[in-house]
């Protein structure tokens, strides 16, 4: 669709006052290519996910991604410095991944003599789950990709684009957070199955606490020093001036969505897509003219807006009907201590190094400020809550025996 319609979306959906019409569609086309490239990889990475073999995933994960953007750098200053060849290059990459997870999956699945093959009985057996899911799936992916529809109309595309860049650096939470996240179902869902009600409840709160570790310090030294992190890497004071607070409120959306992954991954290791269809399509309902309204209002920082009241529903009244039905007792726990805690620490620490910031510093020194505050404001977090500190000090007593014995 994506493919064939454009031509259509190119000439009558996207407004650019600089690049060629023809660019545009060839784009387009590409970015469909990817999207065909893509998809399959959700199967493969379900299946190791499945498995338990994570490490594989993230490791095939984590070279794609390192393949996409340092690849695109050489091919834009070395091969082709246009946008075809950004995209030609993506599109390469997206394949790739799919082909390297599709070879390790089949490689990591128990031998059994016979010919895979497509088995209907399971997906009959299923059939409740499966649908639910899916209807999950198709809501949030128009929730998800509603803010980039209306914005690619209502604004030029040279602002999209700052909207876009900004987006790219605040998508980093989920980039963070999913290693967590795969290492967490696969167990949720054992425990459940098992009905261990005491060790789910341990993992659910050690999973919440590690994710707030690794998403609040880096969420909080985004949002309070985007313009010096934008500007240390574009070097443009133009793209830094129409970015940072875009990048700022982005990220504190993103990061109140980082955070809501265990309570979902609960949801569905018991088998209760409902609740997440639902929300999400209260959400679509909602959020869209808000989006619009605050877009026409105050463009790409009015979208941004939208984005952090959104997260927030998701955390005010998603989590609250969720503990009304799984792990009864333990929503207050999660609230206070997996959650307000953490976050409420490093923006102590994080507004407090804003405000005792020397000025005039040189980017490097400005930089390395920005990574100190970060650093000890995770380090005093981890040392802050329960299961973090348990697994820190039981590996730094690891680490010292092992330098002792040298």
């Amino acid at each position: 669709s994506v493919v064939f319609l454009a031509p259509l979306i190119a000439q009558y959906w996207i407004s650019s006052m600089t690049i060629e019409i023809a660019t545009v569609e060839q784009s387009l086309m590409i970015m469909g290519l990817i999207m065909a490239f893509q998809w399959p990889s959700s199967i493969y990475s379900g299946g190791l996910r499945a498995i338990q073999h994570q490490v594989a995933q993230n490791l095939i994960r984590s070279i794609a991604i390192t393949l996409k953007h340092v690849g695109a750098v050489i091919i834009l200053l070395f091969i082709s410095p246009s946008v075809i060849g950004f995209f030609l290059w993506h599109a390469f990459v997206a394949l790739l991944r799919t082909l390297v997870l599709s070879k390790w999956l089949w490689k990591l699945l128990p031998k059994t003599g016979f010919k895979g093959k497509f088995d209907g009985r399971l997906l009959i057996k299923n059939w409740k789950f499966t649908s639910g899911v899916f209807g999950i799936s198709v809501v949030t992916l128009i929730l998800t990709q509603a803010d980039k529809i209306i914005l690619s109309k209502m604004l030029s595309l040279e602002m999209f684009g700052y909207y876009m860049l900004a987006l790219s650096v605040a998508d980093a939470t989920h980039g963070l957070a999913q290693p967590i996240i795969t290492a967490l179902f696969p167990r949720y869902t054992q425990l459940v199955t098992t009905s261990e009600q005491s060790h789910l409840i341990e993992l659910y709160h050690k999973g919440s606490q590690f994710l707030s570790v690794i998403i609040a310090p880096m969420v909080v030294a985004i949002a309070l020093f985007s313009n010096i992190i934008l500007m240390l890497w574009l070097r443009d004071e133009v793209i830094v001036e129409n970015t940072d607070k875009i990048l700022s409120l982005l990220i504190i959306g993103y990061g109140i969505g980082a955070l809501v992954y265990p309570p979902y991954m609960m949801q569905l290791a018991h088998a209760w897509t409902k609740l997440s269809f639902y929300k999400n399509i209260i959400a679509i309902i909602c959020i869209v003219p808000l989006t619009i309204w605050l877009t026409n209002m105050y463009q790409g920082i009015g979208a941004a807006w939208a984005c952090i009241v959104l997260n927030l529903g998701y955390l005010l009244i998603e989590i609250p009907i969720m503990h009304r039905r799984i792990l009864k007792t333990e929503m207050w726990n999660w609230y206070l201590l997996d959650i307000l805690l953490p976050a409420g620490t490093t923006f102590i620490i994080g507004y407090g190094s804003y405000l005792t910031m020397p000025s005039g510093l040189s980017t490097f020194w400005s930089f390395s400020w920005v990574l100190a505050t970060y650093l000890i404001s995770m380090l005093i977090v981890v040392l802050q809550l329960p299961h973090t500190r348990k697994d820190f000090i039981h590996y730094g007593k690891l680490v010292l025996a092992k330098i002792k014995l040298k």
